[in-house]
């Protein structure tokens, strides 16, 4: 970062302990390394749902303080209620204390969006707020769009994630990727229905039907689980595993072992970071059209995106692959070769540095 002592960074976080993906993020961009760069936990999830009073003003005085010695605070919500508002206050306060503001969007509500633009009051609140920081950075086309109809006018940056390559360094990943036997679909993701996770358990089951030799890797944790134990169990279905939370070398071997990256999912999502591991590793994409999602997984040359629910579609999607050795062989490395030029933490890393120097 530029030589200059002024020019101090605060990046809001979630609990560093956590597992979400803004946590995860930037556990791997290590910004708080930077000389002038500091992390700053803000109250997320269950602790703002029960809503400790005390906790929130603890965190609004320590801001407060911080803001004393920092140029540029840069924040990391998604437009849901909770962190909306929670961060509404935290730019009141920047501006207070002159500072420089990024509102780097992460996550967004489509039914909060439209309460917003259909509520003059809420609309009114987020101009006199959101609307009058220095920088937006989104995730996607699709967001700058959203921003732009809600009424914002200045500066917007399209920005990615990136993926952990901390066990890619020192590892020789296979260039030439091939189906293995049993074929492997990874599911890496909250296990959530919005996620798709019995879509791409049902996907597994009609595989399994048609002789092919498959299972279905479940890693991460979520509200769904007991549920989807419970199918399982009903149906009878096999080949599937669940691994928990992965994280480290065990993350790395699933995906190293894995020959298809699997999310259905119709949350709203920001730009998930499994999608950025798996194609790192050179996993073929296979996933729906949500968020972002769209402006980096291009169909037939990352993978395949559908708009479908049905578990047959995805079935025909790995089927043709399966069926089709070269063509796989292609989508692989076209994701190593992208993953690995524009989603690499050292290269975001420079790029937010210059954002921080330019604003």
């Amino acid at each position: 970062m530029e030589d200059n002592k002024t020019l101090r960074v605060l990046i809001t976080i979630p609990d560093i302990k956590s597992s979400g993906g803004v946590t995860a993020l930037y556990k791997i961009l290590k910004m708080d390394h930077e000389a002038n760069c500091e992390y700053f936990n803000v109250i997320s999830g269950k602790r703002i749902k029960n809503f400790r009073f005390i906790a929130f003003i603890k965190m609004y005085v320590q801001f407060c303080l911080k803001c004393f010695r920092y140029k540029i605070i840069h924040l990391n919500p998604s437009l849901n209620r909770n962190s909306y508002y929670r961060d509404m206050i935290l730019i009141f306060i920047a501006e207070l204390m002159r500072c420089k503001v990024i509102v780097h969007w992460h996550g967004w509500m489509d039914s909060f969006e439209a309460k917003i633009g259909n509520s003059k009051i809420r609309k009114m609140l987020f101009l006199t707020t959101y609307g009058r920081v220095d920088l937006c950075i989104v995730l996607g086309t699709v967001f700058k769009e959203k921003l732009l109809k809600l009424g914002y006018k200045k500066k917007i940056l399209i920005e990615t994630n990136c993926f952990d390559d901390s066990y890619l360094k020192d590892d020789n990943l296979d260039k030439n990727r091939k189906i293995g036997n049993p074929i492997r679909l990874l599911f890496l993701s909250r296990i959530e229905k919005q996620k798709g996770i019995y879509i791409a358990i049902d996907t597994l089951s009609l595989l399994t039907k048609k002789g092919y030799n498959c299972e279905l890797i479940v890693a991460g944790t979520g509200n769904e689980i007991e549920s989807t134990m419970k199918y399982i169990n009903d149906n009878n279905l096999e080949n599937i595993i669940f691994v928990g939370y992965v994280s480290g070398i065990e993350k790395h071997k699933l995906l190293k072992d894995s020959h298809f990256l699997l999310l259905p999912s119709f949350y709203s999502e920001g730009l998930p970071l499994t999608l950025l591991e798996g194609m790192a590793y050179g996993l073929p994409i296979v996933t729906r059209p949500v968020g972002s999602i769209k402006d980096i997984i291009i169909n037939g040359e990352n993978g395949y995106l559908t708009e479908s629910m049905r578990p047959d579609d995805y079935v025909e999607i790995i089927e043709r692959l399966i069926n089709d050795k070269e063509k796989y062989k292609e989508i692989s490395q076209k994701n190593i070769l992208k993953a690995h030029s524009m989603f690499l933490p050292e290269k975001l890393k420079k790029r937010l540095i210059t954002v921080y120097n330019n604003i």
